[in-house]
């Protein structure tokens, strides 16, 4: 008797199958996995950001799935759609069969049908580039060691600043919670599951106490070597001190500190102390509406840079027979699809690589002198907000 292979849209009815069978793939391929505590927005018993699933089932079983998890970024004002893609995963016995083509196909179509803005994932580079992703992304990385604190900042008192766990200062969580919606990019955490989502991969949400008032947060890594996200209500006051006391209680070794491009209030300070510095892609990206992407980055690129020069550049994007129009005029900014004869031609791949790629293999030169300023896009998206 042979198999009946079913591909198809999960509901909340498949929840524990679909946890259990995402447990055993990945702690099958990799170490234990439990999504329910890794991922506790879209898995956990109070899970609040339940995701779409595709699956693929053989005589009713799952086989294979993808999950998209919805949320709307805030960037300059403008709010986009961007579905961040995970939990993608074979049974081992069932790998080769196509089924992963079959469920992200239909995992990209549903988000082209459903007006997401823009898809996101982490994963092996070639692997994904099949389904259209390609790494883009900038993310800033400084380490911080205790040489730098111990000359650098010497004359820094530290011993004032303290940090609490989100979950014994709840009094605080409207602060805090203003605090990041104060920025720039913001907008993907609700204010009633804003802890909750802070905590993603088990991160750990501190918040900055300084004379015993709430002068910021941060986001640790589960072993505290990392700084996965900061904010701080007056960095000229709080962020020396703080990191000063941040290597004293966690890490003798040193920290390592990632940053989004647009947080310059923290990156120019951080980067006159630090030891070393490097830009790294974010994620890997699928744009779906490429006018509206560019439109909120070009927007968060004048911001950060100051100023963008005048002028227009015409991308055309082969497979969709369309050119995406931008330009620049006195400071306004437009983005717009076109029939426009193109500056340049090319793939959909080629094309992400210029508009989010930190360090492009696309051939820049023959570009006109305003689109080398346009590029990257500073898309980044926050750990706590993947998945």
């Amino acid at each position: 008797m042979g198999e009946e292979i079913l591909f198809e849209r999960a509901t909340g009815a498949d929840y524990d199958e679909i946890v259990e069978f995402a447990n055993f793939v990945f702690s099958y391929a990799h170490e234990p996995h439990e999504f329910k505590t890794l991922i506790s927005k879209a898995y956990g018993e109070d899970r609040t950001h339940w995701p779409e699933h595709f699956v693929a089932r053989e005589n009713g079983r799952i086989r294979a799935l993808t999950a998209l998890l919805s949320f709307p970024l805030r960037v300059m004002g403008e709010t986009l759609r961007v579905g961040f893609t995970g939990t993608v995963s074979v049974h081992p016995y069932s790998r080769g069969r196509g089924y992963m083509k079959r469920l992200m196909a239909m995992t990209n179509e549903y988000a082209r049908e459903n007006g997401f803005d823009l898809l996101a994932l982490g994963g092996q580079r070639q692997r994904y580039e099949y389904y259209g992703y390609e790494p883009g992304g900038t993310a800033h990385s400084l380490l911080i060691t205790p040489a730098n604190c111990r000359h650098a900042l010497k004359d820094v008192d530290g011993s004032g600043v303290s940090f609490a766990p989100f979950e014994s200062l709840r009094a605080e969580m409207d602060s805090l919670f203003a605090l990041y919606e104060s920025g720039v990019v913001a907008g993907a955490r609700p204010r009633n599951h804003f802890e909750q989502i802070c905590g993603t991969w088990r991160n750990q949400p501190l918040a900055i106490l300084q004379s015993g008032a709430v002068a910021g947060y941060l986001i640790a890594s589960a072993d505290r070597s990392r700084i996965l996200e900061l904010r701080c209500k007056a960095p000229e006051q709080a962020l020396y001190p703080a990191i000063k006391a941040y290597l004293a209680s966690y890490a003798p070794q040193g920290v390592r500190i990632e940053l989004p491009p647009h947080q310059t209030e923290l990156l120019r300070p951080l980067l006159r102390i630090c030891e070393s510095a490097s830009i790294e892609q974010n994620e890997c990206f699928r744009i779906v509406n490429y006018a509206r992407v560019a439109r909120a980055y070009l927007l968060l690129k004048q911001r950060i840079e100051g100023g963008l020069p005048d002028g227009r550049f015409a991308l055309g994007l082969a497979e969709d027979g369309v050119t995406l129009s931008l330009g620049v005029l006195r400071g306004e900014i437009s983005c717009e699809i076109t029939r426009d004869a193109p500056d340049i031609l090319l793939s959909r791949l080629e094309a992400q690589n210029l508009l989010l790629a930190p360090t492009p293999f696309v051939d820049v030169s023959a570009l006109p002198d305003c689109a080398r300023r346009f590029f990257p896009l500073p898309v980044c998206i926050a750990s706590a907000d993947g998945f």
